[in-house]
Order: structure tokens, then C-alpha cells, then sequence
């Protein structure tokens, strides 16, 4: 048995040694293929599943009937509209400052100056002499003149007694009445030739005195056009004299304006910001044939007034009877054939609704238009973000003047259409944050890596 146990013993060491036991590597070889053949088998049957579950689902879906959810109504800001019979309107006009006079000072002959007793911008009172010609010819002349008057009057005198001795000799017959004659004639021409004398003296004082320029109003020197020493002919300028008089607008205005002036309204001038009062001072009846407008002269009210020269507005308010409507600016939509068209607020079947109207702007200010057109007294009409809707679309409605009060960045941020968001309030917050960052690191040079924790 021994010898038997030992044979068995040493027939099983050649198969272990051949790897055909259990734990060999053909065994375990062996259990890993149907492992993986298992786990295969288990993640198919789970796709099978799934996609099973996947269809049975979306055939579900298909079948159930769509229920599509309305959109939340836009909040818009409304205004009531009124019609008005008739609108203001403010025409706004260039005009330009005039003096009430202005003339160029000259001499009326030739000469030479002398004297220029003022400066620009001096100011000048009626009747002073404000130049003068050189008179040294016209006085030696006048001086000649005179000398021979006193020849002529010497000579008059001695002719008077000859006529006097020939009378008193014609009546004793010891004269011939034509030597009587003959002195009368020489005492009249002798008068003739000083009248003359004398005319030709008084020509010469006046040249003398027109020698002297004057001032013809009061007023300011506004340009001088000459120097001392010049020779100029007459009529050349010397001086240019605005008057000091209250100053002038000239304006051009169309004939339907001009026919609705008051004499007596106030009209705003204004100059540089600063705004004057004036009235009307005269309104020619022609029409300008270049621009079609009728000349309208102003004057100042007050003393003070802007520079003579300056381009200045004036404001003319007329009223217009042609009723229609006041509306904001941003409430007009562009339509077709150059109308404009506006939306407004009615009662629909679910709730209020935009609809569509039609209108013509009839004029147009900064911020406001006056229209006419399919609008009615009364209706709300969207005063902003018309663009944004479509007739039809649900609206909810607020005043324009709520909407200002209560609307604000940080609302607008944090509120949305259904209410509050905390998600739209945290967005707001970091992006706050973000900015004041940003402009904090600009006056403290924070690193530009730094960041907020959210």
C-alpha cells in the first residue's frame, strides 16, 4: 500500500507540474471569460431596458396634446390724451443788433486834417467837433477879400458925393444931365460889386465852418478811417458814429407770423443765454424778394442791451386753431407714406391689449409732439418702448409718471417681469461689485488678479 500511495503520489506531481489542476492558468483563464461574458450580457439587457423605457416615454409624449403657456403681459407706461382746439407754437427767428443810427462822418470838400479829437469806442455828444480841416487858405483868401470890399466901399463913397455935385450942378445948369447919369451908375455898380465881396466872405466863413466836422447825435466812435495829415477829397469817411440811442433788432419773419404780431406783446431776445425784453418798433409792409420774409424792427426795452452787430434769437409765440394731441416723443413709430403711428391701450377679452392708430405730427418740440389723426379724447396711449410690442400683444399698464418715480436701475435689476429674482438680484450685486472694483483699483492700485469670492 505503501508502494502504491507513492506510485499515485508521484503520477499526480507530472499534472500538477502540467498546470491541468484547478487553480492552473487554463482554469483561471477560463472563469474570467464567462465573468466577462455575465457582465455583458447584464449591461445589454440594461440598455434594453432603457431604450425601451425611452421610447414608451416619448411615444407618450407624442401623444399627449401640446398646452402651450401664454407669455407674461409687458408692463408698459401709459399717458391719457386730451385734444386740444388750438396749440401754442414757438417760431424762433436770427436776427441781428443795429444802432438806432449809424453814420459815416465826412467833410463836404477837399482838405487837409488837422486835428482827430476822438478815438474808437469814445464816446460823443450832439455838436462836438470831433475833426478839423486845415483853413489857412480859405482865411487868407477871406482876408483878401475883405481888403478889397474896403476898396470897393471907399470908392462908393467917393461916387455917392460925385452923384451929389452933379445933381446940385444939373439944377443950375451947369451940368449936362448925362454926367448926372453916369454917376449914378458908378455908385450902383460899386454897391453890386460889395454884395458881391460880401457873398463871396460869407462862402468862405461857411467852408470855414464846415472845415470843422461835429457830431450830428450823441453816440460812440465805431471806426475811424482817416490819420492827421491826410488829404482826402469830400465825401471820403473819417469817422463812423453808431447813436447811443436804445438799439434795434432786425429780423426777417414770414408774412403769416407777421400778420399775427401785437404792437403791444413783449417779445424774448436772446443773447448768449441771457434773454432781453423788446417791442415792436416798426414792421416794413414790403416782402423781401431774395428771402420772402418781411423786415420786423425791434427795440430794446431797457437801456442795457447786447453788442451792436450781435446775432441774436427772438421768440415769437402764435397760437394755431387745428385741434389734436399732445404726445411724447418716443411714443412715435415710424408707419408708412410719411405718417407716424402710436400705440394705445384697450380692453381686450383676456385683458388689456396694444393696439395700432395712425397719426400726423403737426409740430414737433424737444421732447413733445402735437399730431392729429385716428386718436380719440381720452385713451391711454404707451408713452415709451412702443417699438418692442405688436398690435394685439397683452400689456400691463402703469402711468408715466409711476413709472419715473418707481423705476430705477436697481428695480429694473432685480425685478423682472413675474417679480423678484434672486438669481437677476444676485447677477445685480456682482456686477456692482465688479464696477466698484474696478474704480477702486484705478485710485488704489489693487492687484488686477484680485476678484470677489462670487
Amino acid at each position: 500500500m505503501t508502494d502504491e500511495y507513492k506510485m499515485t503520489q508521484s503520477d499526480s506531481e507530472p499534472l500538477a507540474r502540467r498546470g491541468d489542476g484547478p487553480s492552473s492558468p487554463r482554469a483561471r483563464s477560463h472563469g474570467r471569460r464567462i465573468l466577462v461574458f455575465a457582465v455583458s450580457f447584464a449591461v445589454a439587457a440594461v440598455f434594453v431596458a432603457a431604450g425601451g423605457l425611452g421610447i414608451s416615454l416619448l411615444h407618450q409624449r407624442a401623444a399627449a396634446k401640446p398646452q402651450a403657456s401664454a407669455p407674461d403681459p409687458l408692463l408698459v407706461s401709459v399717458v391719457e390724451v386730451l385734444q386740444d382746439p388750438v396749440h401754442r407754437v414757438t417760431d424762433r427767428f436770427a436776427g441781428r443788433v443795429e444802432a438806432a443810427e449809424r453814420t459815416d462822418l465826412a467833410f463836404e470838400f477837399d482838405g487837409r486834417i488837422v486835428e482827430i479829437a476822438f478815438e474808437e469806442g469814445d464816446s460823443v455828444t450832439a455838436g462836438t467837433v470831433v475833426a478839423r480841416l486845415d483853413t489857412a487858405l480859405i482865411e487868407d483868401e477871406r482876408r483878401q477879400l475883405l481888403a478889397d470890399r474896403e476898396a470897393l466901399a471907399a470908392r462908393l463913397a467917393f461916387a455917392r458925393k460925385t452923384v451929389k455935385c452933379r445933381q446940385a450942378l444939373s439944377d443950375r445948369g451947369f451940368s449936362s444931365q448925362e454926367s448926372f447919369d453916369e454917376a449914378v451908375s458908378d455908385v450902383g455898380e460899386l454897391s453890386a460889386r460889395i454884395r458881391a465881396v460880401d457873398a463871396a466872405v460869407a462862402t468862405l466863413d461857411t467852408r470855414i465852418e464846415k472845415s470843422f466836422l461835429r457830431a450830428p447825435f450823441a453816440g460812440e466812435i465805431a471806426a475811424r478811417g482817416a490819420d492827421l495829415g491826410a488829404v482826402l477829397e469830400g465825401g471820403v469817411p473819417v469817422l463812423t458814429l453808431l447813436s447811443s440811442a436804445a438799439r434795434r433788432v432786425r429780423v426777417g419773419v414770414p408774412p403769416e407770423v407777421a400778420a399775427v404780431l401785437s404792437e403791444t406783446e413783449a417779445f424774448a431776445v436772446t443773447f448768449q443765454g441771457r434773454a432781453f425784453e423788446a417791442r415792436i418798433f416798426a414792421l416794413r409792409p414790403d416782402i423781401d424778394a431774395r428771402t420772402r420774409t418781411q423786415s420786423l424792427l425791434l427795440e430794446f426795452i431797457e437801456a442795457e442791451a447786447p453788442p451792436i452787430g450781435a446775432l441774436v434769437e427772438i421768440s415769437v409765440v402764435r397760437e394755431i386753431r387745428q385741434p389734436g394731441f399732445w404726445l411724447p416723443r418716443e411714443a412715435l413709430v415710424e408707419g408708412e407714406r410719411g405718417l407716424w403711428t402710436v400705440l394705445t391701450v384697450v380692453d381686450g377679452e383676456s385683458g388689456p391689449v396694444a393696439r395700432q392708430e395712425t397719426v400726423q405730427i403737426l409740430h414737433a418740440l424737444d421732447q413733445r409732439v402735437f399730431v392729429k389723426g385716428t386718436l380719440g379724447d381720452g385713451q391711454r396711449v404707451i408713452a415709451t418702448g412702443a417699438h418692442r410690442l405688436s398690435p394685439g400683444q397683452a400689456v400691463r399698464t402703469q402711468t408715466a409718471e409711476a413709472a419715473n418715480q418707481g423705476e430705477g436701475p436697481w428695480r429694473r435689476c432685480c425685478f423682472g417681469r413675474s417679480g423678484f429674482s434672486a438669481w437677476r438680484s444676485a447677477s445685480c450685486l456682482c456686477s456692482g461689485f465688479r464696477r466698484w472694483r474696478r474704480s477702486r483699483a484705478k485710485r488704489t492700485r489693487l492687484p488686477p488678479t484680485f476678484s470677489p469670492p462670487f
